[in-house]
């Protein structure tokens, strides 16, 4: 009983779903391409910064006479260097793939 009670939301429901399906369709076809380039440079921007903050909080916590903070530095430069080489990688895998 509840769900013929509710058969009109339902139906409303399934045909708002399809006019919302096509609508995304249509936006993607038409702005996936800036979307895309969009993400990939939030990517890279977040990889440089990513890298640069942890290295600026090793200098930071590197001289520390405390043992638990100087491994917290340790590990900001393990981080740092990393997020640095993926920075560096995915430059080069988009300046290969323009060529």
């Amino acid at each position: 009983m509840d769900l013929y009670r509710s058969s009109t939301a339902i139906y409303i429901s399934i045909a708002s779903a399809i006019i919302f399906c096509f609508i995304y369709i249509y936006f993607m076809s038409a702005f996936a391409e800036p979307l895309a380039w969009g993400i990939i440079g939030i990517t890279q921007v977040s990889l440089f910064n990513g890298c640069g903050a942890c290295l600026f909080e090793y200098l930071k916590h590197k001289g520390s006479a405390d043992a638990i903070t100087a491994k917290l530095a340790t590990y900001m430069l393990i981080a740092g260097i990393v997020l640095g080489l993926l920075a560096i990688i995915m430059l080069i895998m988009l300046i290969c793939g323009f060529n």
